[in-house]
């Protein structure tokens, strides 16, 4: 059982790295494209600004270092998907704040 339990400690470091890795990137990233940035030609040289295909491939280079190979599902099949788990849109705060601001 003590096996088991170390095993699923190393597994949770692992992901607890990759997680720090990936909000490294991310917060990179948001660094570099908040509104208030100097025009790229006054940028210090350090600060880079990525392109949906650069965020997409680094996803995906994540994704797949995680072990996450599914496509992704879009929102309607995700609202049906949770439907079919009994997870009512109108019971989630969140979900019945939009529905909220889509009646006004």
């Amino acid at each position: 059982m003590s096996a088991i339990i170390e095993i699923l400690k190393e597994k949770l470091l692992r992901i607890e790295r990759e997680v720090a890795e990936a909000r490294a990137v991310l917060q990179q990233f948001s660094d570099a494209e908040r509104p208030t940035a100097p025009p790229a030609d006054q940028r210090p040289s350090s600060i880079r600004v990525a392109d949906k295909e650069t965020i997409r491939g680094i996803v995906d280079e994540t994704f797949a270092r995680m072990g996450i190979h599914a496509e992704p599902v879009g929102a309607e099949r995700l609202q049906q998907m949770m439907l079919e788990h009994g997870i009512k849109p109108e019971d989630n705060l969140f979900s019945r704040g939009l529905l909220e601001m889509r009646e006004e």
